[in-house]
């Protein structure tokens, strides 16, 4: 019935990075990657780290379909937020929906975006698990995006069905460092990102970072448009090659219009079904005028008014204790307040509200040898979250479709997974986790609109992975 709205606009973007030594840099490093590229016989294609598996390692050695995007190619590409994001990872469909990203990953995901609906693929943020309404907040100052296809419950838990997705901020260096960037556009595009990063002594360095995106409405309304902010800031503490203390916090508030959705597969001149025409031949005007005002029974659409605040902070502390062992302690929080008002799906004004408060922690050990590779970890949540969604906002008909007045899930978890090398090109992977989740709820009841439920249930389930990889050529695993 109603397709996502998908704005398209050309950019200028200029980039100025003044470091320590105050000399101004044009940024020349894509052009040389694309040299050595070409010329495989002399330097060959640089190694991708990624750290999907919960450890570093390269790429072309990890037995999964990791996609890794660098920030230099998130800012390289006008890349600033999730949905842009589909359009550098293969079979990957990030769907806008209000607040919510829709993450699909090789065609698992979730679309219904309800309280008490989890997500089919597991987003994070350095560790922290970031829920569907959060997923729209801007990317800058990012290190790398991960994408890998799922299942991966053995080492994420819930929501990993489909996959995960993974992002990791830029951290502190001991370089003091100043970065612009600026972008203009039309439809009066404005999109600004200050950097700073300093070495306060020879083992500590705090990196602070803000973005600003200004934008008018894309659709007729006046909808999709944006004024959002966001600020990070964080530290980096290494006194001795053995202890690393890594601390981050960020906030995001945005007053934009969120866009609405468009009716898509109704063709009015024939009054049948027709898969890819929209109601006028612009597919942003979300308006039915003219020959179409009788398509809106509700009154003309118009662009939706939100309140979005997001708060979230974490820590990583890695601790070496000899002999190849790493002891890593991740926790984390997350506070969320989204409400969108006058939300027009098609001819129909809503309403759609969340608002979560998150605690997560993980401890983990992890470790090696010549012939194994190996990570154990232990990892609690508890999320407590709520909202609604109604039709016909505004009207004395409205309706409830969900209304969750409180959703509280709770878990915890153990979990590991080994990698033996039997010889240089042969290993084999096994992992599991066994976890017990609990959640708790009550609302209202979309059938009578009147009627109180309460759902209370616990979960035991355990997940296991078994892997055999060969490496069959240098560049070519099985």
């Amino acid at each position: 019935m109603a397709s996502r709205t998908i704005s398209a606009f050309v950019v200028s973007a200029m980039a100025l990075t003044i470091h320590g030594t105050a000399s101004a840099q044009a940024q020349t490093a894509p052009q040389a990657n694309a040299a050595e590229a070409e010329d495989g016989a002399s330097a060959g294609i640089g190694e991708i780290v990624v750290t999907a598996q919960k450890r570093s390692e390269s790429a072309q050695k990890t037995a999964a379909a990791v996609t890794a995007v660098t920030g230099e190619q998130l800012v390289s590409t006008g890349v600033a937020d999730l949905r842009a994001v589909q359009t550098l990872v293969p079979g990957a469909r990030f769907q806008q929906e209000g607040n919510s990203t829709q993450v699909f990953l090789r065609g698992v995901g979730s679309n219904a975006d309800f309280a008490n609906i989890e997500q089919g693929v597991s987003f994070n943020f350095n560790g922290l698990y970031i829920p569907r309404e959060a997923t729209s907040v801007p990317l800058y100052d990012i290190a790398q995006l991960e994408a890998l296809p799922g299942p991966q419950g053995t080492l994420y838990g819930r929501s990993a069905i489909g996959g995960t997705v993974n992002v990791s901020f830029q951290r502190p260096t001991q370089d003091n460092e100043t970065k612009l960037i600026l972008e203009g556009g039309n439809y009066s595009l404005a999109h600004a990102t200050a950097i700073q990063n300093l070495a306060l002594s020879s083992d500590l360095a705090i990196r602070a970072a803000v973005d600003y995106t200004y934008r008018n409405g894309v659709m007729k309304s006046g909808a999709d448009s944006k004024n959002d902010f966001g600020a990070r800031l964080s530290l980096l503490y290494k006194p001795g090659s053995n202890l690393s203390v890594y601390l981050w916090g960020y906030t995001v508030q945005k007053n934009g219009h969120t866009p609405n959705l468009v009716n898509k597969g109704f063709d009015p001149a024939t009054g049948g079904y027709s898969e890819n025409t929209f109601l006028t031949s612009n597919p942003w005007n979300d308006k039915r005028e003219g020959s179409l005002a009788a398509l809106a029974p509700f009154g003309q659409p118009v662009a939706p008014d939100q309140t979005f605040h997001n708060w979230a902070g974490g820590a990583q502390v890695d601790l070496e204790l000899g002999n190849n062992l790493t002891l890593s302690y991740i926790p984390g929080y997350l506070y969320l307040k989204s409400d969108i008002r006058n939300y027009w799906l098609g001819a129909l004004p809503a309403r759609q509200s969340a608002e979560y408060r998150e605690v997560t922690q993980e401890l983990r050990l992890s470790g090696s040898s010549s012939n194994l590779k190996w990570l154990a970890g232990l990892y609690a949540y508890r999320t407590v979250n709520s909202g609604s969604a109604v039709f016909l906002y505004g009207f004395p008909s409205a309706f409830f479709i969900s209304n969750v007045q409180r959703n509280r899930l709770q878990g915890a978890a153990v979990f590991g997974q080994a990698t033996y090398s039997f010889s240089d090109a042969l290993r084999l992977t096994v992992g599991g986790r066994y976890g017990v989740d609990d959640r708790q709820g009550n609302g209202i009841t979309p059938l009578d609109q009147v009627s109180a439920y309460r759902f209370s249930k616990k979960y035991h389930r355990f997940d296991y992975k078994i892997g055999v990889e060969y490496d069959v050529a240098p560049h070519a695993m099985a």
